[in-house]
């Protein structure tokens, strides 16, 4: 039933590398970066590819929620729905401290997630976690929620999280956690 809600996101970016502190070393500095062919000119970058997964909240405007590390620093974003059309996504909005982002997509005939009420959930409820793990699309696994309002975790700043343990991989950050309704 949500299947249609939950997005692959593909991005692309650059990531600063730390240049080695031996380059500017007074005596072997030069002897360093010859033989590392390194430089002094500034910070390297290095191209990088990742994924995630996301929701559609709002299909009449394309609006998706995702983990705002999910997109932190792409420059390209790549949405792909379940039925296989792919998009540009542009990022509309994004909170670092509470690792959310909105991305929106141009796109016709979307389904959106029913939102459901956080406050109704109960230790004990049976969940099911919905996402792009590992570059698989459209997986689905099934636990149970453990706590409610876990703080502590040292994840972002602002800290509420729902536990449950329902087995998640790299690239089901910003995919769905539903209920056994959808």
């Amino acid at each position: 039933k949500v299947l249609p809600a939950v997005v692959s996101i593909r991005t692309k970016g650059f990531d600063t590398l730390e240049q080695n502190p031996l380059y500017s070393h007074p005596l072997f500095g030069r002897m360093v970066r010859d033989e590392m062919g390194g430089t002094i000119a500034g910070p390297e970058k290095r191209s990088f590819v990742s994924a995630g997964s996301g929701v559609i909240v709002d299909a009449a405007r394309g609006l998706i929620i995702t983990n705002f590390h999910v997109i932190e620093r792409a420059t390209e974003i790549k949405v792909r729905l379940t039925d296989g059309r792919e998009f540009d996504g542009k990022l509309i909005g994004k909170d670092a401290a509470t690792d959310v982002a909105t991305v929106q997509i141009e796109a016709t005939e979307l389904t959106s997630i029913p939102m459901g009420n956080s406050t109704k959930v109960r230790v004990g409820d049976f969940v099911v976690a919905i996402g792009n793990p590992l570059g698989l699309d459209s997986t689905a696994t099934m636990g149970m929620v453990s706590s409610l309002m876990r703080s502590n975790v040292g994840w972002r700043e602002f800290e509420a999280y729902i536990q449950h343990d329902a087995a998640v991989n790299s690239g089901n950050s910003g995919g769905a956690l539903v209920n056994m309704n959808g």
